[in-house]
């Protein structure tokens, strides 16, 4: 599904006891998507998301936590250099620090003209994806929230 989300428009985004749902309109499928990740940690820059389409236009990216992040003992670590240190909180990946490798291995991050909506993984398995009819998302609007 990240491989072909580029262009795709943020519907709408609900975190309730443990599960994110996000709906995506993914331009490639001309259709609708429901994405469900079980997590306990999520970050949304609300400046991003100015309840609009151009704001809203956003990619899947996945990333692997070790191959961005510093591990010492088991434990993810912030960069020592205070810019990798910027990137990495500029990324979302501050979420991760002090969290053992197996509690967080992946970021899934819904990345625009910024990071709209962040969250961490356990691994691959906690991410659903639903196609959903055509008529079960009729308005323009996003439905933010």
């Amino acid at each position: 599904m990240a491989a072909i989300s580029g262009d795709s428009t943020l519907r709408y985004y609900h975190y309730q006891q443990g599960v994110l749902s996000i709906v995506l309109d993914v331009y490639e499928l001309h259709q609708s998507a429901l994405i469900r990740v079980r997590t306990d940690q999520v970050a949304v820059d609300n400046r991003a998301l100015k309840h609009n389409s151009v704001s809203c236009t956003c990619f899947i990216e996945l990333t692997e936590l070790s191959t961005v992040l510093a591990v010492q003992h088991g434990v993810y670590v912030p960069s020592p250099d205070f810019g990798g240190l910027m990137q990495q909180v500029r990324n979302h990946h501050h979420l991760a620090y002090g969290r053992r490798l197996g509690e967080a291995k992946l970021l899934l991050a819904l990345r625009g003209s910024g990071s709209l909506l962040t969250c961490l993984l356990p691994d691959s398995s906690a991410v659903t994806v639903e196609l959903l009819a055509a008529e079960t998302n009729q308005t323009n609007e996003p439905l933010l929230g």
